[in-house]
Parts: C-alpha cells; sequence; structure tokens
C-alpha cells in the first residue's frame, strides 16, 4: 500500500487579468495545498508539469517555492515534478525545475541527459523514493505532430520498465489524452504503461478515471486562471490516492480559493456603465472579496479606458477584483462590433489609450517575449521602444 499526493498546473508567478491579489491567491493556494497534502503523511507528493507559469519566473516566486517545498521534503516526504510547457525554456537553458532540484534536496525533476534511447530515458526517468516507484515522461518544448511522435516512441519504452519493476508505482506526466482534450492528445489511455497509478497535468479541469487500468486522473487547474476555469463544479485542490492492492482509492484535499462571480449588463452611456460596475462591489461573499466578471454590453462613444479606470476605483474603495469584459454594440446595425472574449489588444493601445500603433506593437511583443522567457528578444524589442520615450512617456 502505498499514499500519494498528485498535484498539478500550479502556475506560480501567474496574475490571472493583471490583478496582483491574483498573483498573490496562487502562491497561498500552494502553500495551503502543501500543508494539507503533508497532514495526510504521504510517501510522496508528485507534480504533474506547470508549477511555474513562466520558464523564468521572479525571484520572489523561486524563494516562495522553495519555502513551500521544503515542507514536505523536510519532513521527510519527497517531492517529485514532471516539466510541463510553462516551466520549461524553448532554448537548451537548465529549467527552473532544475534549479529548485539543486536547492532542495528531497526534490526531484528529472530530465534526460545526452540522446539516449527511448529503453534508456524511461530507465534514467524512473526514480524510487519512500518505497514508490515514479516514472517520470519527459516533456518536450515542440510542435504537436513531434510530440505524439515522441509518445510513440517513449511510451513503449515506459512500459517496459514498469513491468520490471516492483512495488507501488506510479506514472507521471504532463500532456493530453485523447479521452479527456483530443485536440492536443499525444496519446490514449491504452498507451499509457502498466503502473497502479497515472498522475497526469496539463488539462486544466479535473477528470479522474478509476474503472480503468491503469487508472488516471488529472487534478484540474490549483487555482483558476480564467472565469471558465471557476465555473466548474468541482473542489479546488490536490488528490490524495491510496493505492491498495489491484486497485486505487481516490479523495480530494479541498484548497480555499477566491471566489469568481458573474453579472451582466448593458449601457447606452457612461454614466449606466459606471453603475452597473459599482453594483458589483455588493456581491460579497465569505472570505476573500470575489473577482466580479462584468459583462458589459456599451453602446457607441462610451470609452473602454473609462471603464477600466472604474474598475480600479471600485477595487480600491471596496477590496472587490473586478474585471470589465466589454461587448460594443451597434444599435444601428443591430449587431455586435466587438466581443467581449475577444478583445482586440492592439485597438484598445491605439483607439482607447492613444499609444502609435508602432509603438503598440512592441508593447505586445514584449508582451510575448518576456513570458517566453526569451532574453535576446526581449532587448531587441526594448531598443525599438526606446525610439518612442518621449510618446511613452506622456501615455505613463
Amino acid at each position: 500500500m502505498a499514499r500519494i499526493i498528485h498535484m498539478a498546473d500550479i502556475h506560480l508567478g501567474a496574475r490571472p487579468y493583471g490583478f496582483q491579489e491574483r498573483w498573490m491567491d496562487i502562491l497561498e493556494s500552494f502553500e495551503d495545498a502543501m500543508r494539507k497534502a503533508v497532514g495526510e503523511r504521504p510517501d510522496v507528493i508528485v507534480i504533474a508539469g506547470d508549477l511555474f507559469d513562466q520558464p523564468k519566473p521572479e525571484n520572489s516566486v523561486v524563494r516562495h517555492a522553495v519555502k513551500v517545498l521544503r515542507i514536505a521534503t523536510e519532513r521527510g516526504i519527497p517531492v517529485v515534478a514532471a516539466h510541463g510547457e510553462h516551466d520549461t525554456p524553448g532554448r537548451r537553458d537548465n529549467t527552473i525545475l532544475q534549479v529548485l532540484e539543486a536547492a532542495v534536496e528531497g526534490f526531484h525533476a528529472p530530465l534526460p541527459q545526452g540522446s539516449g534511447s527511448a529503453a534508456e530515458i524511461a530507465r534514467s526517468q524512473t526514480l524510487r523514493v519512500n518505497g514508490v516507484n515514479v516514472l517520470v515522461y519527459p516533456f518536450r518544448k515542440v510542435d504537436l505532430e513531434t510530440r505524439r511522435k515522441v509518445a510513440g516512441a517513449l511510451l513503449p519504452a515506459f512500459a517496459r520498465a514498469a513491468e520490471a519493476l516492483e512495488g507501488p508505482s506510479v506514472f507521471l506526466a504532463h500532456f493530453s489524452l485523447d479521452t479527456v482534450f483530443p485536440i492536443d492528445a499525444v496519446a490514449s489511455p491504452s498507451d499509457l504503461p502498466p503502473v497502479d497509478y497515472v498522475a497526469l497535468g496539463h488539462v486544466h479541469m479535473r477528470h479522474i478515471e478509476t474503472g480503468v487500468d491503469p487508472p488516471y486522473a488529472y487534478t484540474g487547474v490549483l487555482d483558476p486562471l480564467n472565469i471558465a476555469e471557476a465555473r466548474a463544479k468541482y473542489t479546488h485542490g490536490p488528490l490524495l490516492v491510496d493505492i491498495e492492492g489491484d486497485g486505487v482509492v481516490i479523495q480530494e484535499i479541498p484548497v480555499a480559493v477566491r471566489p469568481q462571480l458573474e453579472v451582466e449588463g448593458e449601457a447606452r452611456r457612461l454614466e449606466e456603465a459606471v453603475r452597473i460596475i459599482r453594483r458589483a462591489a455588493v456581491r460579497r461573499t465569505s472570505g476573500k472579496p470575489p473577482l466580479v466578471h462584468v459583462k458589459l454590453r456599451i453602446h457607441p462613444g462610451i470609452p473602454l479606458r473609462s471603464l477600466y479606470q472604474e474598475a480600479a476605483s471600485v477595487h480600491r474603495s471596496t477590496g472587490v477584483l473586478v474585471r470589465v469584459a466589454p461587448e460594443r454594440v451597434d444599435p444601428e446595425a443591430g449587431r455586435v462590433v466587438m466581443g467581449r472574449e475577444a478583445v482586440d489588444p492592439l485597438e484598445l493601445l491605439t483607439s482607447d489609450m492613444g499609444l502609435p500603433r508602432p509603438a503598440a506593437g512592441l508593447i505586445l511583443e514584449l508582451k510575448e517575449a518576456l513570458l517566453e522567457g526569451d532574453e535576446d528578444r526581449v532587448q531587441e524589442v526594448l531598443e525599438k521602444l526606446a525610439g518612442y520615450e518621449k510618446v511613452l512617456g506622456r501615455w505613463l
């Protein structure tokens, strides 16, 4: 018998919708999850990818991760992590998980060294910690077709490696199965190695299958990153997996997350829009003030910038986080001219904030480069932005 704690898709360092409070929420959720996990006295804790939101997170985020991981490792509970696409750099740099592996005794995040055969990779990615075998599938940051080819070569090798093991075994990976997310899938459940439990990450909605062989589960994202994930009707938090003989028993470990609510309205004038946004502040809940998503249909003449400024004012005065999701309508044409789920950031920066289109484009390019952790591209874009110093100074 073995007790496993399964976490995934934690995304430390993420700032959903740009709120600093949500950045802190995610750090706190991870700490809460780890403390509750340790209280269950597991043999091992596994993290199925995307511990971080970016391959090069802020130093404060890394320090927090070290502190939280040591809650487990200093009590003799090892933590094994698989790499996900968010915490894997595009270039051949050391990953942030390898940095943690060097800093935290008892934390393991194996990656294949060199270019060995599939059998050698499977053997090198198999750990035995506290009597539990953990087979860690190596994530590759390549296109989908290549990932499918890699899976076709590696999964049979992992299956052969699993067959030779004695004692409880767990397969740990960050990818999609075709039974859960077909568009992004690299394998089917029938391709999984013959282990006692398959701990998966990457799919942000919870999915548990215990009536199949091998049993597998996605924990879902630890703290919802968007409103679609917040709508999901399941308990957010890790899974406690008891491996008992020929089966597993899975229990949810609840973690408190900030409530997210939705409000809808339509405004023909700015004053009406302001009233709708202010009403969002009365949507109070127990615990932390909620994040309220205001789905707002606005008519011509209402500037987007004023809506965002009002949302920020409500936040400062009440503590309620307000996200305005505008949908611009044309009453004469009788149709939507700007969808709320597809706001063009270039349009926002140019028409509502008055930036020249080339400068706005560079700002968006800088954001992409930062998220990718591409330092060369960041430096290149910053040099181009220097030519707009006076314009940006007036805007800021």
